[in-house]
């Protein structure tokens, strides 16, 4: 059986020991006589025997003369070309001496590191590619520990703030209403994906947020111990921002149509600004509302049309001469709180349309200012 595992030039030098002990060894293994030539190989070793024959390793060449001038054990990784790529081992030559510690043999023994460099670069790339995509990413990644606070914010930081100015700070407290949340996913104790929830800014301001989280946890024999959770956070604020403005766009554009359509019913020219002063009041839910055409003979504006309650407005006209074309004015007449915005013909100022509703009612948003301005013209 030896023979069929091991080959040697010199069957002289090498003992059944030698045999033995070399074709046992796992990887590729060498005995090399007093002259530093091979003499024994096992089956694994056969190709770097005719390596070293061929004079291809100088590397191999000289660890063995290494060795055999300091009569102790050396080693070296070497990386050796070949025709199917690198080929890495780690090779050790171990000497043999006489009783006058002369070196008789060299063992050389050899572990193929190939496949374990190339997982070991092939791991340091993986992380660097995922450290690299982390760090870009317009997301943000976290973990927290047991307790609920951050110990890893990616570099980027969040929500205004830099990592270290979170790093030890509970996730909860950054949340708006946390207590909406079961479980919350900064604390999950179950994988969560696309919650949407709103956090709070360094400078105050809100920020919407979709969170996908991952608990961890630690096995201690047959049960699981909750350690923490990571995860990743993506802000959608603009999304969620632009989406509401589209939403009111169209709200705004079902008003509009609403209003047209009122009067288009009418044939009158009267009974057309009656019924756009009461649709727009309904439309955008005024108390009352008043339609203003320019007096030539009076050199004023007289009330063409109105709807709703009046009571305390007759000094409403006076506020028309402030107005400049295109412009929507707060006004504020006793209780009431009100919009105006002029109406034109050809670029010049021919009226007024305003509106009201009690002063202590919400305040008019920028909706109702472009809806007025989207009546009058």
């Amino acid at each position: 059986m030896a023979d069929d595992k091991v080959t040697s030039d010199d069957k002289n030098v090498a003992s059944d020991n030698d045999i033995k002990l070399i074709a046992g060894y796992p990887g590729p293994a060498l005995l090399l006589n007093a002259d530093a030539k091979p003499s024994l190989a096992n089956a694994k070793g056969v190709g770097l025997e005719k390596a070293l024959v061929g004079g291809v390793v100088p590397e191999i060449e000289a660890l063995i003369e290494k060795s055999a001038e300091s009569t102790s054990i050396a080693n070296a990784t070497v990386t050796i070309a070949t025709s199917r790529g690198e080929l890495v081992l780690e090779v050790t030559a171990v000497p043999v001496l006489d009783a006058e510690k002369a070196v008789t043999k060299t063992l050389v023994l050899a572990r193929d590191l190939t496949m374990e460099r190339n997982l070991r670069t092939t791991l340091v790339e993986s992380r660097q590619r995922y450290k690299d995509l982390v760090e870009i990413s317009s997301d943000f990644s976290w973990e927290v520990d047991a307790s609920g606070k951050f110990i890893f914010v990616s570099p980027q930081g969040a929500l205004g703030y830099k990592p270290d100015e979170l790093i030890g700070e509970a996730a909860r407290k950054f949340v708006i209403d946390p207590d909406e949340f079961t479980p919350l996913p900064f604390t999950t104790n179950r994988k969560l994906d696309n919650i949407e929830m709103w956090m709070t800014n360094k400078d105050g301001s809100t920020a919407c947020i979709v969170v996908s989280a991952l608990p961890l946890v630690k096995n201690d024999d047959d049960s699981e111990t909750w350690i923490g959770c990571r995860g990743n956070c993506r802000d959608v604020t603009e999304e969620r921002e632009s989406e509401a403005a589209l939403a009111r766009a169209r709200h705004r554009e079902q008003l509009l149509n609403y209003i047209v359509g009122q009067i288009r019913d009418e044939i009158e020219p009267n009974d057309m600004l009656v019924a756009a002063a009461t649709a727009t009041a309904r439309a955008l839910g005024a108390a009352g509302s008043r339609i203003y055409r320019e007096d030539l003979a009076a050199d004023s504006f007289a009330i063409a049309a109105e709807y709703g309650n009046v009571e305390g407005l007759e000094a409403l006209h006076e506020n028309i001469s402030k107005l400049r074309a295109g412009e929507v004015m707060d006004i504020q007449i006793d209780n009431w709180s009100g919009l105006m915005a002029t109406t034109q013909y050809r670029n010049e100022v021919n009226g007024a349309l305003a509106m009201w509703k009690p002063a202590q009612e919400v305040p008019w948003d920028d909706d109702h200012r472009m809806m007025l301005t989207d009546v009058a013209n």
